[in-house]
């Protein structure tokens, strides 16, 4: 009972605590010259290793536990590329949607996309083929391809775990008029992993 009882108070107040101390900090403050602020960094610093050494989450502390995990012997993933006007498919560099992450709409894409009525799906890869347009128009006019970079440029935090492939001018397509999504088939065998077919799944064009 008093287990149960502190697994939902303690996350209660970490974060009351974290509210509290952030709501004392006023804007302008500087960690030399603001006790609050010098204390809420402190805190923040010491529940975040906390969160992590316990591998437990505590909103709006997170563990990151999600990078880890088991795999089975086959599988699917879903891979969304983009098109030009000859035909030759590209890989899309990742930071194009921002502010949406790549990594989450492809995971909402696998998780949905075989649910959703024709007319949601035309919609859905109509609007990312926009960002995908826009993004690449922004990279050819010598502006950055997404927005998470747009304040502290080099010194801004790395996209996790994606690739950004639009850096290289030798993979940098010329337009992308089309949006193509695919399940991809896997199966391991031994130390290796073979990809055992493709399918179209979508298409921004029918």
């Amino acid at each position: 009972m008093i287990r149960q009882w502190l697994s939902v108070a303690v996350p209660m107040l970490t974060f009351a605590g974290f509210v509290v101390l952030a709501l004392l900090v006023r804007k302008g403050d500087r960690p030399g010259g603001s006790a609050p602020l010098r204390v809420f960094i402190l805190y923040v610093i010491a529940v975040s290793t906390c969160v992590g050494f316990s591998r437990k989450d505590m909103w709006p502390f997170a563990a990151w536990r999600y990078v880890s995990y088991a795999i089975g012997q086959e599988g699917s993933f879903l891979v969304l590329v983009g098109v030009d006007e000859n035909g030759r498919e590209h890989q899309l560099d990742t930071r194009t949607f921002e502010p949406l992450e790549f990594a989450n709409v492809m995971g909402d894409l696998d998780y949905n996309i075989n649910s959703m009525s024709p007319t949601h799906r035309s919609e859905l890869l109509g609007f990312l083929l926009r960002l995908t347009q826009d993004g690449l128009a922004r990279v050819q006019a010598g502006r950055p391809v997404g927005r998470f970079a747009r304040l502290l440029g080099p010194f801004s935090a790395p996209v996790f775990h994606v690739p950004v492939t639009w850096s290289d001018p030798k993979k940098l397509p010329h337009e992308i008029d089309e949006l193509r999504v695919y399940q991809i088939y896997w199966r391991a065998s031994g130390e290796t992993a073979q990809i055992e077919k493709q399918v179209l799944v979508a298409s921004t064009k029918p």
